[in-house]
């Protein structure tokens, strides 16, 4: 039971938008959204909204800055909310605690070295590719429930990250938030705040 009330703690506070990582690791707002930028690689993105300075952060403490402003790329990126629900799980209280090693490992879960833009005639396939770290992962693009019926409402992207490919159980779904944001060097999709960082899943995690 206290492991539960602990939890739920943790939850609430990270789902009233108040806490959220800067360069120092400190918990300050965070309330920005993510636009379009072409001009801008996916780095330079990321560096400018203080929606993912945690993940800033992280990839400086990985010294993976030039991977992410070269080539051609697909991020699913993580916000602030899945670091510190990440951080919370792991008794981390600050992001210097990673080594370089295991913070490059945890960038590299989510980058993919190949543009995968929003395609509307691959509705409701799922298409693997292989990301950075060398696991696979799944994207499917697909129409959510409308009025009870399946396929008839808005349009969305899931990501699922492939953890046993003889058990599609212990495999991890999330749905993107923001989709097919265009940059200079690759395509970014935003993850809802309520995914974890490394595809925890935070009640199997504390039971």
């Amino acid at each position: 039971m206290k492991k539960i009330a602990k939890l739920l703690t943790g939850i609430i506070l990270i789902a009233s938008g108040f806490i959220a990582c800067e360069e120092d690791d400190t918990l300050v707002a965070s309330k920005s959204q993510l636009k379009h930028d072409p001009n801008k690689t996916i780095m330079q993105y990321l560096e400018d909204s203080n929606e993912c300075d945690s993940v800033v952060r992280m990839i400086k403490v990985a010294e993976l800055e030039n991977t992410l402003n070269q080539g051609e790329l697909t991020m699913f990126v993580p916000t602030n909310e899945s670091v510190i629900s990440y951080m919370y799980v792991k008794g981390i209280k600050s992001l210097s605690e990673l080594t370089k090693d295991q913070a490059a490992d945890l960038v590299k879960m989510y980058v993919i070295a190949e543009k995968i833009p929003f395609k509307l005639s691959e509705v409701d396939a799922k298409t693997k590719y292989e990301n950075l770290k060398g696991d696979h992962m799944l994207v499917t693009f697909a129409k959510d429930t409308w009025n009870s019926v399946n396929g008839q409402g808005p349009l969305y992207t899931s990501v699922t990250y492939v953890f046993d490919e003889a058990n599609d159980k212990k495999n991890k779904k999330e749905v993107v938030r923001t989709n097919n944001i265009e940059l200079k060097n690759g395509i970014a999709y935003i993850l809802k705040s309520n995914h974890v960082l490394s595809f925890i899943d935070m009640l199997e995690h504390n039971e």
